[in-house]
């Protein structure tokens, strides 16, 4: 069974195009990716999470300080699952959970090279 990134918007955003561009890199790379589209909140996230079992989660964002209720939520609820976080602003990093589980990254490579890191 190929291993299932998730792929989020922060809330209040429209879909950004680096979604679908990291989606698509996974994919040519062997890896599987679901964009969640629709309403960003901390309830369907944690129903999405339990029902997939995702490798991994990550959420883009273009947003200088995005709502990171779904990235707190999510690490409360599954400690162990690596996620990854596209911000834009080191101003928005401060508040991301600090454990070894959460990672800030700067770069759409970074992205792309850590998540890929996870599910090979």
């Amino acid at each position: 069974m190929r291993r299932i990134v998730l792929v989020f918007a922060a809330p209040d955003e429209p879909l950004p195009l680096a979604a679908h561009a990291l989606a698509a890199s996974l994919g040519t790379h062997g890896a599987m990716a679901r964009i969640v589209t629709g309403p960003a909140n901390v309830h369907r996230t944690l129903e999405l999470v339990t029902m997939v079992r995702p490798a991994a989660v990550a959420m883009v964002t273009t947003q200088a300080r995005p709502d990171l209720g779904i990235i707190h939520a999510a690490f409360d609820a599954n400690p162990e699952l690596p996620m990854f976080v596209g911000l834009p602003s080191d101003d928005a990093a401060a508040e991301l959970p600090l454990a070894t589980t959460v990672h800030r990254v700067r770069s759409f490579t970074g992205l792309l090279h850590e998540l890929l890191a996870v599910v090979r």
